[in-house]
């Protein structure tokens, strides 16, 4: 079962305002995340955003060179209860 199906159950909400609502938060996660900020969700955990550098990658064929993009990728840090009932 799909994550807005679950969430729709256990809500009693309707699946396509649940779907609106998931859409909702996930865009404003993208948001802030972009901004720099951090998003704290208490008892669940925080996102962060990561950066990485542009590098240089060389593949097998000696010579061929190419340069990687920077990369922001978005983690997330487990708060301490959720690691608890996830781990027992």
């Amino acid at each position: 079962m799909e994550l807005i199906d679950k969430l729709s159950q256990a809500t009693g909400t309707d699946i396509d305002v649940t779907g609106k609502m998931v859409a909702a938060f996930v865009e404003s996660l993208k948001k802030h995340c972009a901004e720099g900020d951090a998003v704290a969700i208490p008892g669940f955990g925080t996102f962060q955003t990561v950066r990485a550098p542009e590098y240089i990658s060389e593949t097998y064929q000696p010579g061929k060179r190419y340069m990687m993009p920077p990369e922001v990728k978005i983690t997330l840090k487990a708060s301490v209860v959720l690691r608890k009932k996830l781990l027992g």
